[in-house]
């Protein structure tokens, strides 16, 4: 109750804060002593009360709080918290120096000036998004108009979409040094991803009660996040199962089953980021091949279905725990087979003029 008898003839009130939704000492919104923070009558604090309140509420829509009182309400306050650990430290990572630049800053003064200076000023444009949702929280708290952070016309990039993974040959090769230089640990967990397409996240949490060798499936069931050191649920929250190919049930083969988890290094523990980047650098130095793991992993393995296999886009968007139906699979290798797609359209046009004349 927003008022209560702490002792005979002292009473506390609290009020709920609209920027922040949670309850707050009525004393100290007021800026009170530590000495004045009780009252003798009810009807003083209900007074006090009703003073504090107005003061929030002039707070609020008189557009008062600044950049760093609104960042350390985002990145603390239940309200503002995504479902993965891993997102909200990503989040206050992204926005920390922005914050420690303008934090002094009214929410109302961050304008497209500030914005263009923020960018302008170093490599910044990665935090743009993070502060577009920090900014647009603030906007639906209603402590800004508008935000500065949207529609400002940047380009999207193709991400992977025009990044071609590995040729078989070379993911052949991958595959043999990874063999030849690395545990076995992590040698098997390279040929799941390859032929699964697997989440790097998903292989480092998968335990042997997860791998279904007679039935021949995979249950993803979590993700370890290395940013938080914790094991989650899978993206989009959603558990599934993955085809188990013939060359994922030979990776499996002579593993040890010392340790619940399929993959482990050699100090007997689950692969996070930081163990697999030293060992994946030296199958890049070795294999030579210079872009990413995600390319040659789970982009190899949704090309090789889309592409070698043909594959309906469909059926490898649920192999890959999509959620759109194969448009995103349409549009990272669509591409790709432009060229064989024109051959086929010459042959059967071909094939079809001889008929003709036949």
């Amino acid at each position: 109750m927003p008022v209560w008898e702490f002792r005979p003839q002292q009473f506390r009130a609290t009020v709920k804060d609209p920027a922040t939704n949670r309850y707050v000492s009525v004393a100290k919104v007021l800026g009170l002593a530590r000495s004045e923070s009780t009252w003798r009558t009810a009807r003083a604090a209900e007074r006090a009360l009703q003073q504090a309140s107005q003061t929030l509420s002039e707070g609020v829509h008189g557009r008062t709080m600044t950049v760093q009182a609104w960042w350390d309400v985002w990145t603390d306050n239940v309200l503002y918290r995504r479902p993965k650990p891993a997102t909200n430290i990503n989040n206050a990572e992204r926005t920390s120096r922005f914050t420690a630049r303008y934090g002094a800053l009214a929410l109302t003064e961050v304008d497209r000036r500030v914005v263009t200076q923020w960018r302008e000023s170093g490599r910044n444009e990665q935090t743009i998004k993070f502060l577009r949702t920090m900014f647009s929280d603030a906007l639906r708290a209603e402590l800004i108009d508008s935000n500065p952070f949207a529609a400002l016309g940047m380009a999207r990039g193709h991400g992977n979409a025009r990044r071609e993974p590995p040729s078989e040959a070379m993911m052949a090769r991958i595959l043999n040094v990874a063999a030849a230089v690395c545990p076995p640990g992590f040698a098997a967990w390279l040929a799941v991803a390859s032929s699964t397409g697997m989440r790097p996240c998903e292989l480092d949490a998968l335990k042997w009660a997860d791998v279904d060798l007679a039935g021949g499936w995979f249950h993803v069931r979590r993700e370890f996040c290395s940013k938080s050191f914790t094991f989650e649920l899978p993206k989009n929250g959603e558990q599934r199962i993955v085809p188990m190919c013939a060359a994922a049930r030979r990776a499996l083969a002579d593993l040890p089953r010392d340790s619940e988890f399929v993959f482990v290094n050699s100090h007997g523990n689950h692969w996070t980021k930081p163990a697999r980047s030293y060992q994946w650098d030296r199958v890049r130095a070795e294999s030579g091949w210079s872009e990413s793991l995600y390319l040659a992993t789970r982009h190899f393995a949704g090309w090789f279905m889309y592409s070698k296999l043909r594959l309906p886009a469909e059926d490898v968007a649920a192999a890959l725990g999509h959620r759109d139906r194969g448009d995103l699979i349409r549009k990272l290798y669509g591409h790709f087979e432009h060229e064989s797609a024109l051959e086929r359209v010459k042959a059967a046009v071909a094939a079809s003029d001889e008929l003709a004349i036949a």
